[in-house]
């Protein structure tokens, strides 16, 4: 009888309410609850397996710990957090969390905005696990840094209680162009993170008051100084990129954490990668609901710092509260004249999806129209200086940009980086009618050094070539100074003695030479696998920028002309992996020695078009874009030692540099004396002294070991030495071995 009379209630009341069912919801408050556990760190030195070639003391590879921190309750998504310090980069730390069988990589986090210049931590990424009371983990280091905090912070997003509402929303009128864009309450943020009442902040500010009470560091004061110049440069010379139209400080009565700003005029569109792994087992919004956490409370930047996020299965999701024009805080200095989208997943090694790539066209296409930006211009982009004699530098970029072409960072990752220019093109013709307001007062500081392009002879050795677009962009073909767009594959051949032989589209044709512009250029018929790589991975057949080919007296000959920058970032005369400090003095080298052959009056090749070559033994070594995947420490040194050469006497000199002596170098003079005597060179060549290129004793020289290459100024094993045991600096090392030298930025 009484289950007879509930089921009748529960019947009449729904018949009663179900009018205003559309009015009743139901909220989810979770409870986010977290704990933090500290480890004062204790490494073991890990010593290279392979004995040193120089017989010097065991070499520490890296340092490394193993650690374990149990919690009170059960919880289900991990962060690290590492104090800082300044002999260390982000790129120096490996962590890798202990998961039953598996090995889950950790990565530092480098999303960011000015907020991070004066943070005292390094941390990473989230990561999300099946909910457990205890980890382990592992942490390696370049250096030595025993004594350090690393905390553990452990937050269960999953807890939640439940309470149902009255609402007024369910009519709230949408725009038809919002339809497929998931809502921030439909993934059930909790907007009470951001608000200085929520327990958690109470919490932070007083871990804040205390910390106040400390003297601040020199580094601290230091960052705090670079921070504001930085921001009073912007706001007196980018007013309209930089100065915020309206802020709040208050939402539904409560003060904010920070107060939400809004920007007069959106100019560019930034994509990232979340970076994380993320099993397909998990909720989406319960994903959702871990980013939020770490951006808004763990980061301390109040929200998530993007303003959309593409799903794997192309879901199209608001992350940034306070919808058009609220500033985020995912490019450093561009905040206020950027909207960011983040693509979910780590496209460093994974693959993006069909559905992922036609929700970024859809959602580019979106915010094109809603901020009025034409994506086939270009503006200025703010990138703050890796070295300590200046502060920012500016670009002009175009307006839809990848993160890690305007920043020191993978993001979003080169499996997603190389779809750009199909996702460009699709765009172009869509946002072409567009036109934002640009303040046309604005007078750019100069950009970087303006270097001379440089061409380099690729070794190619075939009678005939296939050249194409690697990006599936459109190839710009130019001839006679006119320029036509082709896509698909061009096939080339010789023709007598002068003539170039061009085979397109089931047609012949006969042409002197042809340059062909595209942002990467693969040449499909030249197999050029490292040999180490087994997985064939990597084939150094890629090249950026442009390929001019034409025949050369019968020999079909391929140039490869580029920005001398880009150029170095693709010289494979060091590892990715070696020593900073030797890595800088062999950058500085290469581009004083590749500048020094671009002048007419030192020409390496006499009578050719092209500077040097790809060949190590006549020029230097040199593999292109494929080099840049795999080694990203060089481009980012390459960047860093920007505009600086090598001079004597006021004048750029011609760098000579080898692997390996016997404890002493050559000086030039005795190399060419060497060289008459064995009959390298004409018995009455006269040998004179170079008087920055003299004999010293290298550091790191064997004994037994005869001279690798020439043996004529700067050893890279005693570079190596010098900078790993006795702390050179890169430009105390190029003054060792080159005398009387002086290291320059130049304009």
């Amino acid at each position: 009888m009484k289950k007879s009379a509930l089921l009748t209630l529960s019947f009449f009341l729904l018949y009663t309410f179900s009018p205003f069912w559309n009015f009743i919801n139901f909220k989810r408050n979770y409870t986010y609850e977290n704990e933090e556990n500290s480890n004062i760190l204790n490494l073991k030195p890990i010593y290279l397996r392979e004995s040193s070639n120089f017989k010097l003391a065991p070499k520490v590879d890296f340092y490394k710990a193993t650690l374990k921190n149990v919690f009170n309750k059960e919880k289900n998504t991990v962060i690290f957090k590492l104090k800082k310090w300044e002999i260390l980069k982000t790129g120096d730390i490996k962590i890798t969390l202990l998961d039953w069988n598996k090995k889950i990589q950790v990565n530092i986090d480098d999303d960011w905005d000015e907020r991070i210049l004066t943070e005292q931590y390094y941390f990473t990424e989230p990561v999300f696990i099946n909910s457990k009371k205890e980890i382990s983990y592992e942490i390696e280091s370049k250096q030595n840094i025993s004594g350090t905090t690393l905390s553990v912070i452990w937050i269960d997003t999953a807890s939640y209680n439940e309470k149902m509402e009255f609402s007024l929303d369910g009519i709230a009128s949408t725009s038809a162009i919002d339809t497929n864009i998931v809502k921030r309450a439909d993934w059930w943020a909790d907007e009470t993170l951001r608000y200085e009442s929520n327990p958690i902040w109470v919490k932070i500010y007083e871990k804040q008051r205390l910390e106040a009470l400390k003297p601040k560091t020199a580094w601290q004061i230091k960052q705090e100084e670079k921070t504001k110049n930085i921001r009073d440069y912007l706001a007196s010379n980018f007013p309209e990129q930089d100065t915020p139209v309206k802020t709040i400080k208050e939402e539904n009565g409560k003060s904010l954490v920070w107060n939400i700003e809004k920007t007069k005029k959106v100019e560019k569109i930034v994509i990232h990668h979340t970076a994380g792994e993320y099993s397909d087992d998990k909720d989406d919004k319960e994903i959702m609901r871990w980013i939020y956490y770490y951006h808004t409370v763990t980061r301390w930047w109040w929200d998530i710092g993007y303003q959309y996020l593409i799903w794997k299965d192309g879901k199209i999701y608001e992350w940034r509260a306070w919808g058009d024009y609220v500033v985020a805080a995912h490019a450093l200095w561009n905040n206020k004249s950027t909207v960011g989208i983040s693509v979910l997943w780590n496209f460093e090694k994974n693959k993006i999806t069909p559905v992922q790539k036609s929700a970024i066209e859809e959602t580019v296409q979106f915010l094109a129209k809603k901020y009025w930006i034409d994506i086939n211009k270009t503006s200025i982009w703010h990138k703050e200086c890796s070295t300590s004699d200046c502060l920012l530098k500016n670009y002009e970029v175009p307006n839809l940009i990848w993160h890690k072409d305007i920043g020191y960072t993978t993001c979003p990752g080169n499996n997603l980086y190389t779809n750009i220019w199909d996702i460009k093109y699709y765009e172009l013709a869509y946002t072409r009618w567009l036109t934002y307001i640009e303040n046309k007062d604005i007078d750019a500081p100069k950009n970087l050094a303006k270097w001379p392009n440089i061409k380099i002879r690729l070794s190619y050795t075939g009678s005939s070539i296939d050249i194409k677009s690697f990006t599936n962009e459109k190839m710009r073909i130019s001839l006679w100074n006119k320029s036509w767009y082709v896509s698909g594959t061009l096939k080339f051949g010789t023709k007598w003695t002068d003539k170039l032989r061009l085979y397109y589209k089931n047609k012949a044709y006969s042409l002197s030479n042809l340059k062909i512009e595209s942002s990467v250029l693969e040449i499909p018929s030249w197999s050029r696998i490292p040999s180490w790589d087994t997985s064939k991975q990597y084939n150094d057949n890629k090249f950026r920028w442009s390929l001019y080919v034409y025949n050369d007296n019968w020999v079909l000959t391929v140039v490869n002309e580029l920005p001398l920058e880009d150029y170095l970032k693709w010289l494979a005369e060091i590892s990715n992996n070696d020593n900073v400090e030797k890595v800088k003095s062999i950058l500085v080298s290469a581009r004083s020695y590749a500048l020094w052959y671009t002048n007419v009056a030192n020409r390496k090749f006499p009578g050719k078009i092209y500077d040097g070559s790809d060949n190590p033994d006549e020029f230097q070594k040199y593999l292109g874009y494929s080099y840049e995947q795999r080694s990203p420490n060089i481009w980012k040194l390459v960047d860093e030692t920007n505009n600086i050469i090598i001079k004597y006497n006021g004048k750029p000199v011609k760098p000579w540099y080898f692997n390996q002596s016997n404890w002493v170098t050559k000086s030039y003079k005795d190399y060419c004396e060497q060289r008459k005597k064995d009959w390298s060179l004409p018995y009455n060549t006269v040998c004179e002294d170079v008087p920055y290129l003299q004999s010293v004793v290298d550091p790191a020289g064997n004994v037994e070991q005869w001279y690798k290459w020439h043996g004529v100024g700067l050893s890279w094993a005693g570079a190596t030495y010098l900078a790993e045991f006795q702390n050179y600096k890169y430009d105390e090392i190029i003054k060792y071995f080159y005398k009387w030298v002086t290291v320059e930025r130049v304009n």
